[in-house]
């Protein structure tokens, strides 16, 4: 029971070491990252929620050690996700006509790119130029376009998308894929609009800042009020907060079945030690005539290691099973590592074997400071 446990733990541990290792698609080092949401009753029109955030992006760029601040409508890997409907061009699409297909979308700002640091890997990134006066546009990632358009350029394809499903948006650039839902799941497929043509009341402020930047979490808060005193500010947290947090799903199930593990491992050794003791026991005439006849304490010693060594060879062979059967149950919960990871049952095994062994020890070394004559006489 007690290798079961451990390879459990073992594998959950290994996934939470891969984990952390992923690439989220961005940047998360020294960023900052703050719900806004505006109401629509003060702030009714999409100009007006537009021209807010244009001043808000503005006094929080003034803020000493601010590198840049961008806005997007729903923040990676937070644990939420807004999908939309939507047509490629030639296909059905206007009033009445259901989307033909359906994904991700985000409403970012200028900057967003930039200061998250995705990537661009072809055509260009929204510009200020992108507003509601000029052609719609919208920006896909990468999985998008191996998905929509494979083999293809992507860059000049119409889609419709967004909040009138009868305009049709010209593809001006393609991105790196992000990580939105989870790190252990693929990149999805997903589209970017420019705040400037698709305005949204609550926005994620994305602030990155200089190292050691103390200031800015109140200073944030202050660009806030002197814009809308009555306007508040969500938590501000780091990044690099947000990706821990989504990784805490697997943290609780490695942590949990770990204490399990260590639980089993220390009642083994207390069972280990116990059968052991109560064998000496029960032998010591025969060990004690084995040292009166010449035995050295050495071969009294191995005699007893062996045998609590064989015991425990056969408890972790019947352990090794029954990991292979509690791989199947925790394989949903992995992540770029097998369920029957060659390298973490071995490992678990040797911890095993050493626990069991340094049990065996302590009633072994007894028994080789048996004294022959005391110990018959008493027999």
């Amino acid at each position: 029971l007690s290798l079961v446990l451990l390879a459990g733990a073992g594998l959950l541990s290994a996934t939470l070491l891969k984990l952390s290792k992923v690439n989220p698609g961005f940047d998360s080092h020294s960023m900052l990252t703050a719900e806004t949401s505006l109401p629509d009753v003060k702030y009714k029109t999409d100009a007006q929620q537009a021209a807010f955030y244009d001043l808000l992006l503005d006094k929080v760029r003034a803020i000493p050690g601010v590198l840049g601040v961008a806005g997007v409508s729903v923040l990676p890997l937070s644990g939420n996700n807004m999908s939309i409907g939507f047509s490629l061009e030639g296909e059905p699409r206007g009033e009445g006509v259901a989307p033909q297909h359906g994904e991700m979308l985000d409403v970012v700002t200028t900057d967003f790119f930039s200061v998250m640091k995705i990537p661009l890997k072809s055509g260009r990134l929204f510009t200020a130029q992108d507003d509601s006066a000029a052609t719609p546009v919208i920006i896909i990632n990468e999985a998008f376009a191996k998905k929509y358009y494979p083999g293809q350029n992507p860059l000049g394809k119409r889609i419709s998308a967004g909040y009138n499903s009868d305009t049709l948006r010209a593809v001006i650039g393609v991105v790196g894929d992000v990580h939105r839902q989870a790190l252990d799941k693929d990149a999805a497929p997903a589209m970017y609009l420019a705040y400037h043509q698709a305005s949204y009341p609550g926005m994620t402020l994305l602030v990155r800042t200089r190292e050691g930047a103390a200031n800015v979490p109140a200073a944030l808060r202050g660009a806030l009020a002197s814009l809308d005193p009555d306007q508040t500010l969500g938590r501000i947290l780091p990044m690099e907060t947000v990706l821990s947090t989504s990784l805490s799903r697997q943290r609780f199930s490695a942590s949990l079945l770990g204490i399990f593990a260590m639980v089993a491992l220390a009642l083994s050794a207390v069972g280990i030690f116990g059968v052991m003791t109560a064998m000496v026991t029960q032998r010591t005439r025969e060990l004690a005539v084995r040292l009166a006849l010449g035995a050295h304490p050495r071969k009294v010693l191995q005699l007893v290691m062996s045998h609590g060594a064989w015991l425990a060879g056969i408890g972790i062979v019947i352990g090794l099973f029954g990991a292979f059967a509690l791989s199947r149950v925790v394989a949903g919960l992995l992540y770029d590592v097998k369920s029957s990871d060659p390298a973490t049952l071995v490992s678990v095994s040797l911890l095993l074997a050493a626990v069991a062994l340094l049990a065996c020890y302590i009633p072994a070394r007894r028994a080789t400071r048996l004294d022959p004559i005391i110990t018959l006489r008493e027999e």
